[in-house]
């Protein structure tokens, strides 16, 4: 384990250290607001690895916990497109976590539990629109609420 040495860089393990204890951050998130503070770049990637290294900061695990929570309300289409932008251009391979992470079962799950108790012909259109805009599959919303064929 690497050891931190340097007073300033004492500061910026504090400071990485306070904002991971509020939320989970990924790295270069992370490395974002500690340059917004006044940091210096070389330290915060000292403190980065470090915390790593710790088991502090984990971007796979803090992926998979947004995308899970983000299935419970919207459909692969709406997801890869609100990760595509809250991650810009980083090394991550959205698609790839989005087939794995959001499974048919999953939106079957979110399109029952929206459907629970509706049998009107009206608010199944009105549900099936809302569950389009999110990103769920036509076909899939289709099947789940028993309904042939819809035209807008």
């Amino acid at each position: 384990m690497k050891e931190i040495k340097e007073k300033k860089q004492i500061g910026v393990y504090k400071a990485a250290t306070n904002l991971l204890a509020r939320k989970a951050y990924l790295s270069f998130e992370l490395s974002d607001k500690l340059k917004m503070k006044g940091y210096k770049a070389l330290e915060i990637k000292k403190t980065l690895l470090v915390l790593t290294e710790y088991g502090y900061i984990a971007d796979k695990k803090v992926l998979e916990y947004r995308l899970k929570k983000l299935a419970t309300s919207y459909g692969p289409k709406l997801i890869r497109v609100k990760l595509q932008y809250e991650l810009k251009s980083k090394n991550f391979d959205i698609d790839a976590m989005v087939a794995n992470l959001v499974t048919d079962d999953i939106q079957k799950e979110v399109i029952v539990k929206k459907a629970k108790g509706i049998k009107d012909v009206e608010s199944k259109k009105k549900l099936l629109s809302s569950l389009l805009r999110k990103g769920f599959s036509k076909d899939l919303c289709l099947r789940e609420l028993q309904m042939e064929s819809f035209f807008f």
